[in-house]
Parts: C-alpha cells; structure tokens; sequence
C-alpha cells in the first residue's frame, strides 16, 4: 500500500462529475460541488471530501470512469493515485515474496499487488498481503 506522504487522491474532470451523477453515484438529494478536480460533500461539519463505497467503485469501472489499467486503489473512501513501482521497490517485494513463501508454505496464500476487499469503503492493494484460504 502506498505511504500516507505520496498518496494523492484522483482528480475528477467536469464530464466524470456529470456521469457520476447520471448513473447513480451521486444523488440528487447529496449536497456535492466539484472543486479543483475533488468532489466535496455538505455536511453538519461543513464540506468535506464526498467518500466512496466499493459498489461505487466498482460502478466507475463500468462506466469507464476509471480503467482496468489506472494505478488507483480505493482507501477511506477515496479514490488514490498510485507512485509507480520503481526497480528498488519490485526488488524489496520480490525478496520478500521469495522469503514468505519458503516460511509459510501451503498454510497461507501469499498474495502481491492484489486488491483486497477490508470494509465498504476500502479496497487497498498492497504490495504484500498474507491471508488465510477461504473454505
């Protein structure tokens, strides 16, 4: 998962705000604006960022919104660009893939760079992830 000091939250243009709304993704009755390329939302608070759900998420996929091929993850309810993969960085990952499957074995799945489902409005892929098999 990226670092907190590099993550960017996605811009969204005028025509993505305008299709978010045709297909459900923001209701009439929410009070949002579009505000240098962030969705704000109106609350009891004041403004603050409008959060997504998975099922958002996922809707942005397959209204082109967001491509297969875009470097983003969904955090907090927040659509995050990803920093690219540099060659250091592959190699701390693949040092860490080789040395976690000898330890682990067949009692985990070790999983890379893979979107994992945590709660509504997280789906973060992180460069490494150790979790159980389903039954």
């Amino acid at each position: 998962m990226l670092s907190i000091k590099s993550a960017q939250p996605r811009p969204f243009n005028i025509e993505e705000y305008y299709a978010l709304a045709e297909h459900g993704i923001l209701h009439h009755t929410e009070r949002v604006e579009l505000v240098n390329g962030q969705i704000y939302q109106e609350t009891v608070r004041g403004k603050s960022l409008r959060a997504f759900d998975i099922n958002d998420y996922y809707k942005m996929l397959e209204i082109g919104i967001l491509k297969e091929s875009d470097r983003v993850e969904l955090i907090h309810g927040q659509i995050i660009e990803m920093t690219p993969i540099g060659s250091r960085h592959s190699g701390y990952v693949n040092r860490l893939n080789h040395f976690l499957s000898k330890e682990l074995g067949e009692a985990y799945i070790l999983t890379i760079q893979n979107p994992i489902q945590l709660a509504g409005h997280a789906e973060p892929e992180p460069d490494v992830a150790v979790v159980h098999h389903r039954d």
